[in-house]
């Protein structure tokens, strides 16, 4: 990949990406080898479509995958290829026009629809696409996204108003066909009813004029990849295509089959146009043998596919915005909507991940990290200054700054990140967190390491008498009790990601320490990049919008192990490679003086 709602954009976004499937296939009886145009088609005959002229079908077929401004898909070009190759090859397709990656920019496109403004009454077109997609919720208006196109520039986007307006609505075709994979390609049009008359029949429905919309889904993110290579609806359409029992089929033949195999909420529709007379069909007839070197034999039954299934709807969650203040709100960076004050917005389809929420007030901005999970919805809650409720900066001085998440349930401020060297040394100028066989953890944006308990509380200490923070609250390091609670994220998890293992994200000892450092005994399974601390931005984000609380260094809290004096340690580092270090409820005893290149510390603002 939404709403109440907002635009965002992912493909399948991803958002975030759009799937124009060009489809048709014809053919008339192979006893007579050619007319003036074309080629006669058996399977055409058989149905009783005498007049069915596989040269007179045209298809363009785009698919972007490298995006210049986007994130890029992963299945675009492959689904683009294959629709061609099978037009061609089974169903004699002859003008296929194909737009891949750099060739699909915004003039490329429109001057590829031009040329079928040329077409006549006697020929059909297929188009597909297959790239990202993007919905203004304002107008509720779709978009294709060119290759070229910027992402907050509407003005290099295809319009869907365009597209339909002065071309789908100007081509004399006898039959037009879009099939459409993509984000919010269900904006693409709203037609007419879909169901076929009692009494139905192939004939009847080829010699009608028909203009045809098929997509993946309706008004939400569609995914990208099934595994194998294809989009799972694109998987579908092409199973059909190449071993449906009939060899002359409708439109909604292929939409049944699509839509009974595909979990996700596919459409197909009559455009909402003049030209189209109810009861026509866009028709596929199949050669009786395929051209080509590549011809797959027809089978009686259709198989099961080679790809993993279809990625299921549960793997999308929502959020849910609202502000104290009216501005406008973005998701991921991309363009936005008013928001007014105190009034919810809602993206109620969105991948799972996380997703960047920015509202902007007169001239103040507020950021959050917002992890979807799949069937949920998050809600927060957007307010600007240091007041409760509202996310804090605490200024260090020297453009540092401390940033804290606002946990509802402690009533209070948690750090969103570990302390950074960055941050200790606007306290301490001379620290250092050292090295570790080479590799260095003294980086700014690394956790701060080589403090002790008694360092950290006195760091804490430093920011109190700054006068920085709301009046009524001081920073201090967390008790046991409210480290598990932004650890566990209000639902009892087992582990600071979830209850799944290996791990979903985190710094822990993995594959990448193994390739830095010989001999060592690792999590198998998992790799995170960092063969020591890694920068806090890239140390993996809770649901609560904490990073690191799940590896890259244990942290001190303030919580008395036994009797001794000793201090509890917990969250695990990256050194860690045992199961049970990674868990929430673990805890580690340490000598409150004592100071290790793996032992860091995150604050708390509590009244």
């Amino acid at each position: 990949m939404d709403n109440t709602d907002m635009g965002f954009t992912m493909k399948r976004i991803t958002i975030d990406s759009m799937w124009f499937v060009a489809l048709a296939a014809f053919l008339l009886p192979l006893c007579s080898l050619a007319q003036d145009r074309g080629i006669a088609v058996k399977a055409a005959a058989d149905a009783g479509i005498g007049d069915y002229d596989p040269g007179r079908f045209h298809a363009l077929v785009i698919g972007i995958d490298k995006y210049q401004n986007w994130n890029s898909l992963r299945c675009a070009v492959s689904d683009a290829r294959s629709v061609a190759d099978v037009l061609r090859r089974q169903y004699g397709y002859g003008d296929v026009k194909l737009l891949l990656d750099e060739q699909a920019t915004r003039k490329a496109v429109l001057n590829a629809m031009d040329r079928y403004l040329d077409l006549d009454t006697q020929d059909s077109l297929l188009i597909f696409y297959a790239g990202h997609g993007w919905m203004d919720q304002r107008s509720q208006s779709g978009y294709w996204i060119p290759v070229e196109a910027e992402r907050d520039d509407k003005s290099g986007y295809l319009s869907n108003a365009q597209i339909v307006g002065e071309y789908f609505r100007k081509y004399r075709v006898k039959h037009l066909l879009v099939i459409a994979d993509s984000c919010f390609s269900g904006a693409l049009m709203r037609g007419g009813e879909s169901s076929r008359e009692t009494g139905w029949e192939l004939p009847a429905g080829y010699r009608k004029p028909s203009r045809w919309v098929m997509t993946s889904g309706d008004l939400a993110p569609v995914a990208d990849d099934a595994g194998g290579g294809h989009s799972p609806f694109a998987t579908r359409v092409l199973q059909f295509l190449e071993y449906s029992d009939s060899k002359a089929y409708g439109i909604q033949d292929l939409y049944v089959y699509v839509r009974k195999n595909l979990k996700s909420q596919s459409i197909c529709q009559p455009l909402d146009t003049p030209a189209h007379m109810p009861g026509g069909e866009f028709v596929f007839c199949r050669l009786d043998k395929a051209t080509g070197t590549t011809f797959i034999p027809a089978q009686t039954a259709l198989p099961q596919p080679s790809v993993a299934e279809p990625v299921e709807e549960r793997l999308y969650g929502g959020i849910k915005v609202k502000s104290k203040r009216a501005g406008k709100v973005t998701m991921d960076g991309l363009p936005g909507k008013s928001i007014s004050a105190g009034v919810a917005l809602a993206w109620n389809q969105l991948p799972v991940g996380t997703h960047r929420v920015s509202v902007l007030s007169d001239g103040r901005t507020w950021d959050r990290d917002i992890v979807v999970e799949e069937g949920k919805v998050q809600e927060v809650e957007a307010t600007f200054g240091a007041q409760p409720g509202g996310d804090l900066a605490v200024d260090l001085g020297n453009d540092v700054k401390m940033e804290f998440v606002w946990i509802e349930s402690l009533k209070g401020w948690v750090g969103k990140y570990e302390v950074t060297n960055e941050e200790y040394r606007r306290f301490k100028a001379d620290h250092t967190s050292g090295d570790f066989q080479g590799q260095s953890l003294n980086g700014d944006r690394q956790p701060v390491v080589m403090v002790s308990y008694d360092d950290a509380v006195a760091f804490a200490a430093w920011i109190n008498s700054r006068s920085v923070l709301p009046e009524g609250y001081k920073a201090r390091l967390p008790d046991g009790k409210e480290w598990m609670t932004f650890a566990q994220c209000g639902d009892g998890r087992e582990y600071p990601w979830g209850s799944e293992w290996p791990p979903k994200c985190g710094n822990y000892a993995d594959a990448s320490a193994k390739r830095t450092f010989s001999g060592w005994t690792v999590l198998e399974g998992y790799d995170d990049d960092s063969a020591v601390s890694c920068v806090v931005e890239k140390s993996g984000i809770n649901t609560w919008g904490l990073y690191g609380v799940g590896g890259n260094v244990w942290e001190w809290t303030s919580e008395l192990y036994g009797t001794s004096g000793a201090r509890v340690l917990r969250g695990a580092s990256w050194l860690d490679n045992v199961q049970e270090s990674l868990r929430c409820s673990c805890r580690v005893s340490h000598d409150p003086s004592g100071r290790n290149d793996c032992i860091g510390f995150r604050l708390v603002v509590l009244r």
